[in-house]
C-alpha cells in the first residue's frame, strides 16, 4: 500500500479508545499515517441498517447481529473525544 501510495480504509469498528490507540500505534510503527473517520449516526438509524443487512445477507454479509448484541455494544462504545480526533487527524461527519 505504501509503495503504491494509495490510501486504504479499514472499517474495524474499534469500540474503545484504547483499542483505537493500540491499532494507531501499530500503524505508526509500520510507517503508516492514521486518519480517524467518525460517522456520527444515531443508534436508531444504525440499528435499522444492521437489521437490513441481517435480512438481505448481501455478498459482504458475515455475521448476524441480533438486537441484544447491538444493545450491548452500544453500552460499550466510547465515541472519540476531541483530543483523540486531533491526535488521529480526525474527520467528523454527522448524519
Amino acid at each position: 500500500m505504501r509503495a503504491r501510495r494509495c490510501g486504504t480504509v479499514l472499517d474495524l469498528s474499534f469500540l474503545r479508545a484504547s483499542n483505537r490507540a493500540n491499532f494507531a500505534a501499530l500503524a505508526d510503527e509500520a510507517g503508516f499515517s492514521v486518519v480517524l473517520h467518525f460517522l456520527d449516526v444515531p443508534a436508531e438509524e444504525r440499528w435499522n441498517r444492521v437489521r437490513g443487512r441481517n435480512e438481505t445477507r448481501g455478498e459482504t454479509f458475515s455475521l448476524d447481529v441480533p438486537k441484544w448484541m447491538f444493545d450491548f455494544m452500544e453500552k460499550v462504545w466510547e465515541p472519540p473525544t476531541p483530543a483523540e480526533m486531533l491526535a488521529y487527524n480526525g474527520e467528523y461527519a454527522a448524519s
